[in-house]
């Protein structure tokens, strides 16, 4: 009789032993997900294929007809909750068609360098959205042949917007529109303000996404 009590008592205290330390296992991986960084390294390359378009009276716009594509790279970085950053390199050219404006240059580049900031706003199970916010620089330079004949850089703002469609864990396709404008720091006589002032840029794009180890 003393035996079956003693088997029953451990038995009890084997049970209570199990569930108690099932117990403590859910609540450590609770307090270990809980106290996680939520600031994570994520790495993914986007390759980036747009239709540039200024607008306004500059003389990129009024002088020069866009190339029908640029190409663009972006490299996420970090993300925080809702939130990722990375950074980007994008270029497209231009060729003249008013020398009267712009000069005896026969065509020129354009080419920007980003930090980017972008917030996901929506996602679904193939669909995530969102908008964008960008800093960086823009360098144009102007050819004669082959031979570069005029420069100059200016810091440039864009913002916009992006839709991701997921085909796989490792690949997806995105659509975006970015408007950019500049702080021109151009030495010009004030008649000229708008001809050489602030540029006015429109992107819209379709990249190729490709992440690496998610």
């Amino acid at each position: 009789m003393r035996n079956i009590k003693t088997l029953i008592l451990i038995s009890v205290f084997f049970a209570f032993g199990c569930t108690y330390a099932q117990n403590l296992t859910e609540d450590e991986a609770e307090k270990y997900s809980s106290q996680k960084s939520v600031v994570e390294f994520k790495f993914y390359g986007e390759i980036q294929l747009f239709n540039p378009t200024f607008f306004g009276e500059h003389f990129l716009n009024q002088a020069y007809e866009q190339s029908a594509l640029g190409f663009g790279l972006y490299m996420n970085l970090l993300n925080y909750r809702k939130f990722n950053l990375g950074i980007e390199y994008s270029s497209f050219r231009s060729s003249l068609t008013d020398a009267s404006l712009a000069g005896n240059f026969e065509r020129s580049t354009y080419r920007t360098y980003f930090a980017q900031l972008n917030y996901e706003i929506l996602k679904t199970n193939n669909f995530n959205a969102g908008i964008s916010l960008g800093y960086g620089a823009n360098y144009v330079r102007q050819f004669t042949r082959s031979t570069r004949r005029g420069r100059y850089s200016t810091d440039e703002w864009r913002t916009g917007a992006y839709l991701i469609y997921e085909f796989t864990k490792t690949f997806n396709l995105s659509f975006r529109a970015n408007y950019l404008t500049t702080n021109a720091n151009i030495e010009r006589p004030s008649q000229a303000d708008d001809l050489f002032g602030r540029t006015h840029l429109m992107n819209l794009s379709l990249g190729f996404i490709f992440k690496f180890g998610n």
